[in-house]
């Protein structure tokens, strides 16, 4: 009998030692806003029109106009339409921004988030930098900048303005330049 209960001690202590051993050291709050706010998207200026997904084409240049590190050529201005006339679910006095997925393969975060060639036997040391509406680089690996083309939501519709640009990573070579990235549209 003293067995059993010698057995029921040292396991009722050994129970109680894990939970002390379980305590918290500290606590992590997550918090976010789930917006009712609903705006179609679609390429505006400079762009193929086409609905979310939309193409940019930036101008032929010459392999001169990138032929160090640093330099860059082809800027082309676009424009993101976020809502439209009548859509009464994209709220008036909020305010909308792109925010640029970080985890798009094609972003470049040690040449200062900047995207990737993907052309297939493209140009070589050629990346394409996405500007705000100041002309500020935006940083696509951390989304850097990217407050610098916000516009609040009026009549129902915002214009978002960006500009795309050629960026060379050392003498450019000639070739194809192709290349993406995800987004969102954040409404605050």
């Amino acid at each position: 009998m003293s067995k059993t209960l010698i057995c029921a001690a040292l396991f009722s202590a050994l129970g109680f030692t894990s939970l002390s051993a379980a305590a918290a050291d500290g606590k992590i709050t997550f918090t976010g806003t789930i917006s009712d706010v609903t705006c179609t998207i679609k390429g505006g200026d400079n762009t193929n029109g086409g609905t979310s997904n939309f193409t940019v084409t930036l101008p032929s240049v010459s392999t001169t106009a990138l032929a160090a590190a640093g330099q860059t050529a082809g800027d082309t201005p676009f424009s993101v339409i976020v809502g439209g006339s009548g859509q009464s679910g994209c709220k008036d006095g909020k305010i909308a921004k792109l925010w640029f997925e970080t985890s798009t393969p094609t972003v470049d975060a040690a040449n200062g988030g900047r995207l990737k060639n993907t052309a297939s036997a493209g140009a070589t040391n050629v990346l394409v930098g996405l500007l705000n509406k100041a002309n500020a680089p935006i940083d696509l690996s951390d989304n850097t900048g990217v407050d610098g083309s916000e516009e609040t939501i009026a009549d129902n519709t915002a214009t978002l303005q960006y500009t795309a640009q050629y960026y060379a990573t050392g003498a450019a070579g000639a070739g194809d330049v192709n290349t993406y990235v995800n987004y969102s549209v954040v409404y605050n």
